[in-house]
């Protein structure tokens, strides 16, 4: 995990990446060890709270962990009373705003812009990932392959991971360099961790050092930064078209902890 930039800066930076990766966590031990409907619910709803396009990520493990059994519904019932917080807040929020979402989902899905241009620069937000953060989406491939080897609540929370992720690339991606890979990456580092309890302390320490390997290829690596991360792209903004030029790409995609570092 210390090895993805994407993961460290946006569990740190303010935002809501902190609480959204302690209840995907949550969310992976709430399925596969069969936590009470309620507890399930409660977990799901506050993702929703934090962000609701987060729904598509569980849709998949949730929808199939849902399944009445032998026509009983008391697991659905259970599941719904999770959700009480976010359906108050929804209420509240239409009362209240006039929106039953937030408004910044009209704002940033109605963009006018078209669909296959989004595509690409949700692709281009893929390929700048992979050459400045190499560890995320390598976990995120290798949670996928770890959990076919898993229980099949374990392939569908991977399934779900991979649906968010093709969300994300649909949407344009986003401005912040990773911000919107994190959830996939969370998931999935939870799926690797189940996979390697199983494997031999052998296997184990060679995929810690393949993993360790892979966060050192980035460029600006997280496990070597300290407090002068960005000085040599110019955060002290000194001289700021070239700062913006050295952290801000030309794809408009920026490395937003280097950009607040000094500030």
């Amino acid at each position: 995990a210390l090895g993805s930039r994407a993961f460290v800066d946006f569990s740190s930076s303010g935002l809501e990446g902190p609480f959204v990766h302690l209840l995907l966590f949550l969310f992976v031990l709430a399925l596969v060890q069969e936590w009470r409907a309620w507890q399930v619910g409660l977990v799901v709803s506050g993702l929703m709270l934090l962000r609701t396009d987060l729904a598509l990520l569980c849709a998949p493990g949730v929808l199939a962990w849902l399944a009445p059994r032998g026509g009983r519904m008391d697991r659905v019932r259970g599941f719904l009373h999770g959700l009480a917080p976010l359906a108050l807040w929804h209420l509240f929020s239409l009362g209240y705003y006039g929106f039953l979402v937030p408004n910044t989902a009209y704002a940033k899905l109605s963009t006018g812009i078209a669909s296959g241009r989004l595509a690409a620069q949700g692709l281009v937000y893929l390929g700048e990932s992979l050459r400045f953060d190499p560890l995320t989406l390598a976990t995120v491939a290798a949670g996928s392959v770890a959990a076919c080897f898993l229980g099949w609540r374990e392939r569908l929370l991977a399934l779900g991971s991979l649906l968010y992720l093709g969300y994300v690339v649909k949407i344009g991606g986003d401005f912040m360099s990773g911000r919107f890979l994190t959830p996939s990456f969370a998931v999935a580092l939870a799926l690797c961790v189940r996979a390697l309890a199983r494997l031999p302390e052998a296997g184990r320490l060679a995929c810690a050092l393949v993993a360790l390997a892979a966060g050192f290829l980035a460029p600006h690596p997280s496990l070597t930064s300290g407090a002068d991360y960005g000085a040599e792209r110019g955060n002290d903004f000194r001289d700021l078209r070239a700062a913006a030029d050295a952290i801000i790409g030309e794809d408009g995609i920026s490395d937003e902890r280097a950009w607040h570092f000094a500030l």
